[in-house]
Order: C-alpha cells, then sequence, then structure tokens
C-alpha cells in the first residue's frame, strides 16, 4: 500500500487508490514516528451517548473500543502497553481525526495508521482488530510482528 502523502489534495488522490488491507512496500526509509487509533464511534457527549445505546441494542461495534477500555474504562493493560511502544499512540473518535488522515480511514474504522516520513499508513483495519477479540496483548503482538514494526522510532 502507498503511504498517503501529507497533503489533503495528494491524500485524496492516493486514497483512492489504497486497499483496504494492509500490506507493506520494500521501502525501508520509512520510519513511523507516531501511531493514530481511531474508533468507529464519534467522541463529545452525543457521540459517546449514541455508542453506548447502539451497543446495548446491538447496532454500534468498535473493535478498538473492545480492546482499549472495559466495563469501567481504559483498561490497564492498554496503559501499560502504550507506556512501553517506542512512539506514541493517539487514540480520537472518528469526527476528532485530522483531515489529512481522514483521506486515509474514510469508511475504515475502526483502525490504526502509522504516521512517518511524509504521510500515512492504514496498518490495521476492523476486520483485523475484530479479530483481536478485545485483547491488548493479541494488539501489540500483531503490531510487533508487522515487517516495519522494528523500525518504530520515537
Amino acid at each position: 500500500m502507498e503511504a498517503i502523502a501529507g497533503t489533503p489534495n495528494a491524500a485524496r488522490r492516493l486514497a483512492s487508490q489504497a486497499r483496504p488491507e494492509s500490506s507493506f512496500p520494500g521501502d525501508t526509509s520509512v520510519r513511523f514516528t507516531k501511531l493514530w487509533a481511531i474508533y468507529h464511534a464519534d467522541g463529545g457527549l452525543v457521540g459517546e451517548l449514541a455508542y453506548i445505546v447502539g451497543r446495548l441494542v446491538g447496532t454500534a461495534h468498535c473493535g478498538l473500543c473492545d480492546i482499549t477500555h472495559g466495563a469501567t474504562g481504559m483498561k490497564r493493560a492498554w496503559k501499560q502497553a502504550v507506556a512501553e511502544l517506542p512512539v506514541p499512540v493517539v487514540l480520537v473518535h472518528r469526527n476528532e481525526q485530522p483531515e489529512e488522515i481522514a483521506w486515509v480511514t474514510r469508511g475504515r474504522t475502526p483502525c490504526v495508521v502509522g504516521e512517518g516520513g511524509d504521510g500515512f499508513e492504514l496498518l490495521l483495519d476492523a476486520q483485523e482488530l475484530d479479530a483481536m477479540e478485545g485483547s491488548v496483548e493479541a494488539l501489540f503482538r500483531r503490531l510487533s510482528s508487522l515487517p516495519l514494526a522494528s523500525r518504530l522510532s520515537r
């Protein structure tokens, strides 16, 4: 998959060519300086309430929410795992993500996106996150198994 250039116009052009599944080019010069984890839910009071109600009635689901949060809030295992990563992880709701990332994630949330070089790359999609069944350990095992994980840098 091509990394999406940092400008919205270039992102629009390249996002239409990007495949939804994760794949990795042979370019070893890319170094991810940040990971973005985008929820399949909107932020703010209305967005949070809509997700909770949707979750209760079975119309809303977010595999990333299952990984990062338990019944009483953010999982301790999530906080510990993020603290051990060599790069920051930014959690954002669908309606809070920067425009240049929104071009990469449109229709693909929840997901994890790597930021580095001159753009962004979809690393994990909704199917992959759902398959983790809420496991923080599974997510971080997957991140460490990615061909580019050894090139994460702060």
